[in-house]
C-alpha cells in the first residue's frame, strides 16, 4: 500500500480527459470554470446548459440541452423522410 487513498473523481477526471486526447490540468481548468465537454457538439458547453441526469457520474447528460434537442428535430425530420 501506498498510503495514498483512491480518489475516483481523479480517476474519473484522468479517463475524460484521456478520451479527449487533453492534458488531465485542461479538463480540471474547463470543469473549474464551469464548462462540460458536450458529445453532441463536440466542444466545450456551459453546466447550466445541460440536462441533469442522476445516472451518470457528473450528474448531467452527455449533451447539452441544445444539442439534445437539435438531435431530436434531425431524429424527427429523418423518421419523416423515410
Amino acid at each position: 500500500m501506498t498510503g495514498r487513498a483512491f480518489d475516483p473523481m481523479a480517476a474519473r477526471q484522468k479517463q475524460g480527459a484521456a478520451r479527449l486526447g487533453i492534458a488531465v490540468e485542461e479538463y480540471r481548468r474547463q470543469n473549474a470554470a464551469g464548462f462540460e465537454w458536450c458529445s453532441g457538439h463536440q466542444r466545450w458547453c456551459r453546466r447550466e446548459g445541460f440536462y441533469r441526469r442522476a445516472d451518470r457520474w457528473t450528474g448531467l447528460d452527455s449533451q447539452c440541452s441544445d444539442a439534445s434537442r437539435e438531435y431530436a428535430r434531425e431524429y424527427q425530420r429523418r423518421r419523416r423522410a423515410s
